[in-house]
């Protein structure tokens, strides 16, 4: 087992401005639990959780996975992350971790770094599986017609309504973001979630509206895919849409099987 502490600072670009915490990591080669405390963050009054990146840098470059959100830290923060191989996309980078960053909405950075590196942590770049970028353009080449994408995505959906209890039925890692605090809002509001499988990817939704600000919210923390309510073929009450707006889900991609998302199941 691996334990030490470092500190946990405010940075713009590679340069430490302020202390604001420590954080305490216990490592061994099946998971590891960080535990963060802080004070002093710059937020705004109405703002939300902090963005939890696990990071690593090589030649030069800084590069995270997001890994979850914190509650709001007022006035200060105690936040705790347990993460395994299986978390970090590939379970070759389990050991090229280098630090975690915290980011808020208005574009703060905290940061604590393993090592004694210097790095550039407001230039991180977000981690894409191999492939990815490639599947994304080969996706633009071609754009179907809007009737013909709506009946495309009603025959590849499979979608299931479920409480956020439910999401018990996902692999204990995702478990997570149960309290991650965009989801927490978008369930308060609507009161359900939607498991859903896209060729072969099982997704999280949150119910909410399209909107340019709100897309940018549903990103930064980790929902960055929406799914038009028009494609999912659920029927829901006045409780759980919004029939004055853009209506839909914001998703994003969780580990489990396709079996999580079967309407067959009881609710």
């Amino acid at each position: 087992m691996r334990r030490f502490i470092r500190y946990l600072y405010e940075y713009e670009q590679e340069k430490k401005m302020r202390n604001v915490g420590f954080v305490k990591i216990e490592q061994d080669m099946d998971q590891c639990v960080i535990h963060v405390h802080g004070k002093g963050f710059r937020m705004e009054e109405d703002t939300k959780g902090l963005e939890v990146y696990l990071f690593w840098n090589q030649d030069g470059k800084c590069t995270g996975i997001n890994i979850g959100v914190t509650e709001p830290p007022s006035p200060g923060l105690n936040y705790q992350l347990c993460y395994t191989p299986e978390d970090m996309g590939e379970k070759e980078n389990y050991d090229l971790v280098n630090g975690i960053i915290l980011k808020d909405i208005s574009g703060h950075w905290y940061a604590a770094v393993w090592n004694d590196d210097v790095v550039n942590v407001c230039q991180m770049e977000k981690w894409e599986m191999a492939g990815e970028e490639t599947h994304e353009k080969e996706k633009s080449i071609a754009e179907p017609s809007e009737e013909q994408e709506v009946k495309e995505c009603r025959d590849r959906y499979k979608v299931r309504k479920i409480q956020r209890k439910d999401m018990v039925c996902l692999p204990r890692c995702e478990w997570k973001h149960a309290n991650n605090s965009f989801l927490v809002h978008g369930y308060y509001n609507y009161h359900h979630l939607i498991l859903t499988v896209c060729d072969g990817q099982l997704k999280l939704g949150v119910p909410g509206v399209y909107h340019p600000q709100e897309a940018k919210a549903a990103e930064s923390f980790g929902f960055p895919e929406f799914l038009p309510f028009e494609e999912t073929g659920l029927a829901l009450t006045e409780e759980e849409t919004n029939d004055k707006e853009t209506f839909g889900y914001w998703c994003r991609d969780v580990r489990g099987s396709e079996d999580c998302a079967d309407i067959q199941r009881k609710i």
